[in-house]
């Protein structure tokens, strides 16, 4: 099974502590297109798993909810349930999303969401993870990012935080084209499953061009003084915000990588850097 990350909308669960009753979650925000949810016989989901996932649904922007042609919100709410099976290790599970029109048109208009599992099969557990590419780092630092072990019930929110810990971790050196590519073999007798991961590393980053705009005579020339002793070096996210904030006249509070634009340019793999003074700030430095 190749690993379908679906990334155009955030579907990360949304746990919450409340209970619902057991086959239909509200809770609604008032303005939500979605109006209810109900799920039909679902018997691996807890009421918080349900709850979370009416919230979420909910929280939708309902102008983009709006848009959709009831198939497409059908099809964006499976795979979004789907994500939750598997977060509970339930890989093989059939499930079934009706979504009805109730009233209204366009911006106004209110849907119902009927959720039926018509088999939620077995819960898998990992058997293996198996890596492969690694050569920055070894396997077993990498695979210590992962926060499953066999014979854990294979989480795909799990997996999930342990490439994004490897992507960070990578970043840190300087490989910020970085890729951890997942696949799943499920083993349907025996109800486990093999995790393969393939890494493509590339190669490290290094600071290239800085190009300014709206700084001031201190500022830009303390900022290329500071570059000058950067460029060349590995890239690294938290050297640049620590040279920012360190030569601009950042308000306390904000982020100092706000005010740059970076752009990587993979035929010579250096990051160029814009750094752009925002006409508030300039105003309140001459208020100074």
């Amino acid at each position: 099974m190749v690993w379908r990350l679906y990334h155009a909308r955030a579907l990360s669960m949304l746990w919450c502590a409340l209970a619902c009753p057991a086959g239909l979650a509200q809770a609604r925000p008032s303005a939500s297109p979605i109006r209810n949810v109900i799920f039909e016989h679902v018997t691996a989901l807890t009421s918080a798993d349900e709850q979370g996932f009416t919230q979420l649904l909910q929280q939708e922007e309902p102008s983009w909810v709006a848009k959709q042609s009831l198939d497409t919100l059908s099809k964006f709410i499976k795979n979004a349930i789907l994500s939750v099976y598997q977060n509970r290790g339930y890989w093989r599970a059939r499930l079934s999303v009706e979504v009805t029109w109730v009233r209204g048109n366009g911006a106004s208009r209110q849907v119902d969401v009927l959720i039926s599992a018509l088999d939620e099969g077995a819960a898998y557990s990992l058997k293996e993870i198996r890596l492969t590419g690694a050569t920055v780092f070894s396997q077993h630092e990498l695979q210590g990012l992962i926060p499953l072990h066999p014979p854990d019930r294979m989480s795909r929110a799990k997996v999930e935080q342990g490439l994004e810990a490897m992507r960070e971790l990578y970043a840190s050196r300087g490989y910020i084209a970085f890729a951890a590519i997942p696949h799943t073999e499920l083993d349907d007798q025996q109800h486990t499953v093999v995790l393969d991961i393939t890494l493509r590393e590339d190669s490290p980053f290094r600071f290239g061009n800085l190009s300014t705009e709206g700084l001031d005579r201190t500022a830009s020339r303390q900022l290329r003084r500071a570059w000058d002793e950067l460029q060349e070096q590995i890239y690294s996210q938290e050297k640049l915000s620590n040279v920012l904030a360190r030569t601009l006249p950042v308000p306390p509070g904000v982020d100092p990588l706000d005010y740059s634009v970076r752009n990587l340019d993979f035929d010579t793999h250096t990051v160029d850097v814009h750094v752009s003074l925002p006409p508030a700030t300039q105003a309140e430095k001459t208020a100074r």
